[in-house]
């Protein structure tokens, strides 16, 4: 979870197949990208939603806003990733992908880049991201 303003625009991680596009109860309105390979993206308790399910979308194309719909205290947004069904940590995708190890490869110990950005203006992650889900 991020503590990103109301109304903030909120663009995908890469390219991929909007899978689900719709307000639940926990989640509220929530977005899922299906990445290929695996990889599936969830943006969760937005204010607006700006994609469709079945929409292709490119890196960096709004599909949202951050809001604090849902079961939410306030305004955030969750990001979260899952590969393989298996959850992992989201925060790796906002860099520059060339810099993810490759299978077999130790993972680098620095942030992205974007991460970096994100923890200087004061906004980090919470411990309820690193423990998955909503």
């Amino acid at each position: 979870d991020y503590p990103i303003g109301k109304g903030v625009a909120v663009a995908a991680a890469a390219d991929g197949t909007v899978v689900l596009a719709a307000d639940h109860f926990y989640s509220g309105r929530t977005v899922m990208i299906d990445h290929g390979g695996g990889l599936t993206t969830m943006v969760f308790h937005l204010d607006q939603i700006a994609t469709e399910a079945g929409a292709e979308i490119k890196r960096g194309e709004r599909i949202g806003t951050v809001g604090e719909s849902g079961r939410v205290t306030g305004p955030h947004l969750h990001f979260g990733a899952r590969w393989h069904n298996q959850r992992i940590d989201a925060s790796a995708l906002l860099g520059d992908p060339s810099r993810l190890p490759g299978i077999g490869e130790s993972a680098s110990q620095q942030p992205a880049a974007d991460v970096k950005a994100v923890k200087a203006a004061g906004k980090s992650a919470t411990a309820e991201d690193d423990a998955g889900e909503d």
